[in-house]
């Protein structure tokens, strides 16, 4: 049943409130587990078919049950960009995903179930560090069938160092273990 009903048929409704102080607006559910708080939009098709904007300042997600808390973001759009992290404020902006407490392998997953996973960074650099005192602290493994390869390539590098492999304290092995002609091979083609 329906404790409180607004209904504007041909209209809209608005909620706008004056006062300077915290939590001017609220909603709030207190009634028992099942309750839930939805936001609908049942035919409205623009990308801003429901939006949430703050002009000046953050806007905050937070799911703090430490049993049942999730957040989670899902569109069913079959479409580029379905899902969109964007920032365009300045210089300094930076986006972070971040796992405070997770010890799992899989802290932070990120998993494209039927296609590839890109990093790109036209005017910058893609850094990856690991600190964990662990083998394996970083590692680059393919298991998709005989055919799979991995590549790293420097396209427009000249220095000595274009592709550098540097072990500070200690070594750098390289093995091939398949039974085949040039299990391991170091060609150079250019003088």
């Amino acid at each position: 049943a329906d404790g409180i009903l607004i209904d504007a048929k041909a209209g809209g409704v608005t909620i706008d409130t004056a006062g300077d102080i915290a939590k001017a607006v609220e909603i709030t559910t207190n009634g028992g587990t099942k309750e839930t708080i939805e936001v609908t939009n049942t035919l409205g098709n623009t990308a801003a078919a429901i939006l949430v904007d703050a002009k000046a300042g953050g806007v905050t997600v937070s799911a703090n049950n430490a049993v049942n808390g999730q957040v989670t973001v899902t569109a069913n759009g079959n479409k580029a960009n379905a899902i969109s992290l964007t920032t365009n404020g300045g210089t300094s902006e930076t986006i972070q995903i971040t796992n405070t407490k997770g010890t799992g392998a899989s802290a932070i997953d990120l998993t494209a179930s039927a296609g590839s996973i890109a990093a790109a960074a036209p005017k910058g650099s893609v850094a990856v560090t690991a600190d964990g005192n662990a083998v394996g602290a970083i590692s680059l493994a393919t298991n998709g069938g005989t055919t799979e390869t991995i590549a790293i390539t420097n396209t427009k590098g000249t220095s000595a160092s274009a592709i550098g492999l540097t072990a500070t304290a200690g070594g750098v092995a390289i093995a091939g273990n398949g039974d085949i002609a040039n299990a391991i091979s170091l060609t150079t083609n250019k003088g």
